[in-house]
């Protein structure tokens, strides 16, 4: 980062400011709102990269940070947000998992229809203004949403925190309405606010919904700052959404290099000591961390009507074939609904690394592996952290494609979710060739990482600056802002 920049990191209005009024040193007392904290998740991505961002703006902001969590965006958990007509307060759970499609029963059914004929319905829409306008008429009557009113309220700032929720996808998502609405609250009521560490992705399953788009068109046009994590994502945000002020700047969790660093220097040889409640018998004496070890991801593309039983298949051949190496396979669950790899694990007798481990023990255990391949995005990042070579499958997303770009500079294939038999032979090859690369490879890998951490680091000044500023900042020197795909 040039002398230039850090000066217009420090002006506002066209004014330099000393030392003593550097972001730092105003954050120090400025109170921020996270809009989708995923900290509370079981998911190992969304609990990591949240964790990451958050200590970002812990360190330049101070520790006056409130949060709108990410359970709060999924209707039936939220515990607010949902009016109805028919069902009484006590009963509102149950209008809000009906209306969330959480039960096939056709009584219940039959009652959410008439609930809604009634005038049932979220307080989010289409249309960011009309969910705002909705927010303050229910909020007399409904806690939850007074109390998001209050939050957006009491903030200095509004930090979004994007992830790979934005998917423009048909019907529109619960999470793009909720962005929306935040943002337009948020501006009304004089807040700056900075939209980051996002994905934008069209949805491979139902293609782009035009509602979708031109909500977080509008929103983002409206915010601050936004940064985007990845080359593809840049493209559509300027490209296609006019947006010039878009900047790239890499997923938090890269800042967790260095931490990484010392992290694997304390990893128990024997995995049974990592292994978290509920201890199962079959977990022991399989997880041998103190030798050469290649780890296995699981896939997002689970969730997806009929993909279960055809990935899980194909996950089962994949670790046999990779058992053909010689080295012991581990699987890595970092997601509940990659619970299918227990059974891979169980059928192949390989190690397993539970959902419930501690986020920076899973972490170094990826980042110690010879190789990890997967269709896991944070995952693999948190391999990367230690130059753990990837072999990447695909998501249905662009994300496997987008981070196999910041982690590599050559063309890098993405395998499919379930890769077919002659796609398992190119996967073995590769891994392979990657294990026989050795230090080499990691020392290089271990490179890209390092370099992806020190633009990661530009972030939280990049927010500190966002409050009181009215005008985009010009673009971050550097590679990441060229037009590679």
């Amino acid at each position: 980062m040039d002398l230039s920049y850090l000066l217009t990191l420090s002006s506002r209005s066209g004014a330099v400011h000393d030392a003593a009024t550097m972001p730092e040193d105003i954050g120090a007392t400025m109170s921020f709102l996270l809009v989708g904290d995923n900290r509370t998740n079981n998911n190992w991505g969304g609990r990591g990269g949240a964790l990451a961002l958050h200590e970002l703006l812990g360190e330049s902001l101070g520790p006056g940070g409130r949060s709108v969590y990410g359970r709060e965006f999924s209707l039936a958990a939220s515990g607010y947000g949902y009016h109805s007509r028919l069902f009484p307060s006590s009963k509102a759970w149950l209008a809000r998992s009906l209306a969330a499609g959480e039960s096939g029963h056709p009584l219940l059914r039959a009652l959410h229809r008439l609930d809604r004929f009634c005038g049932a319905g979220d307080f989010l829409t289409d249309d960011a203004e009309c969910s705002v306008r909705n927010l303050r008429a229910r909020m007399a009557g409904d806690p939850g949403l007074r109390d998001l009113h209050d939050r957006v309220a009491a903030a200095d700032l509004v930090v979004i925190n994007g992830e790979g929720d934005v998917v423009f996808g048909r019907p529109v998502r619960r999470h793009v309405r909720f962005f929306a609405a935040m943002v337009h609250l948020a501006r009304d009521l004089g807040k700056p606010v900075a939209f980051v560490n996002t994905m934008l992705s069209d949805c491979a399953r139902t293609g782009r919904d035009p509602a979708a788009f031109a909500m977080t068109r509008a929103a983002l046009a409206a915010c601050d700052l936004v940064t985007v994590r990845d080359h593809r994502s840049l493209a559509l945000a300027r490209d296609e959404m006019g947006l010039a002020h878009a900047r790239l700047i890499p997923d938090a969790l890269f800042h967790w290099y260095d931490r990484q660093q010392r992290a694997r220097q304390q990893l128990p040889t024997d995995g049974d000591f990592l292994i978290a409640p509920p201890e199962r018998e079959h977990y022991f004496g399989r997880l041998d961390l103190g030798g050469d070890y290649i780890c296995v991801g699981g896939n997002s593309r689970v969730t997806l009507p009929g993909e279960l039983p055809r990935i899980a298949a194909a996950y089962a051949d994949l670790c046999a074939s990779l058992l053909e190496l010689g080295y012991p396979v581990h699987v890595a669950i970092s997601d509940g609904r990659d619970g299918f790899l227990e059974d891979v694990a169980r059928d192949l007798g390989l190690g397993v690394i539970p959902l419930g481990t501690p986020i920076h023990l899973a972490a170094a255990v990826l980042g110690r592996a010879r190789l990890f391949v997967s269709g896991r995005y944070h995952p693999t990042i948190m391999a990367a952290l230690g130059g753990t070579p990837c072999i990447y499958l695909d998501t249905g997303a662009h994300k496997m494609q987008s981070l196999a770009g910041l982690l590599a500079e050559d063309s890098e294939p993405v395998f499919s979710a379930a890769p077919d038999t002659d796609e398992i032979a190119q996967i073995r090859e590769l891994a392979a060739a990657r294990l026989a690369a050795g230090a080499t490879l990691r020392d290089h890998l271990s490179t890209l990482a390092a370099q992806r951490a020190t633009e990661v680091a530009s972030l939280g000044p990049l927010i500190a600056d966002t409050a009181g500023r009215s005008a985009p900042l010009p673009p971050v020197p550097g590679h990441l802002e060229s037009d590679r795909e």
